[in-house]
């Protein structure tokens, strides 16, 4: 069954390199929305636990990483509407599409 995570992280390293851990995001959830800094939601067909195991090794000991399963509602402000979506038109349109 498909469901929406919410995946978001903060690296405590001292230089942040986020580039490892993204690529594996866009890897293992080539359906996300990602345009508030380090959150993204992700479409999947993954559990939860499936999709921690996948991005585990992707984070150091010390970040932290936060993955949580969606109901379906959500709202938003600002230019959400406004900035280009990965799939769909616009970024409210894919969050309205897959919430």
């Amino acid at each position: 069954m498909s469901r929406s995570l919410l995946i978001t992280y903060d690296l405590i390293k001292t230089h942040k390199d986020y580039k490892d851990l993204e690529d594996a995001i866009r890897e293992n959830f080539p359906t996300y929305w990602h345009h508030l800094g380090s959150v993204w939601i992700v479409k999947t067909e993954m559990s939860i636990d499936q999709a921690y195991d996948a991005l585990k090794y992707h984070i150091d000991s010390n970040d932290r990483l936060l993955i949580v399963g969606l109901s379906g509602n959500g709202v938003w402000s600002g230019a959400l509407d406004q900035k280009p979506g990965k799939t769909y038109g616009t970024a409210g349109a894919w969050l309205r599409e897959n919430l």
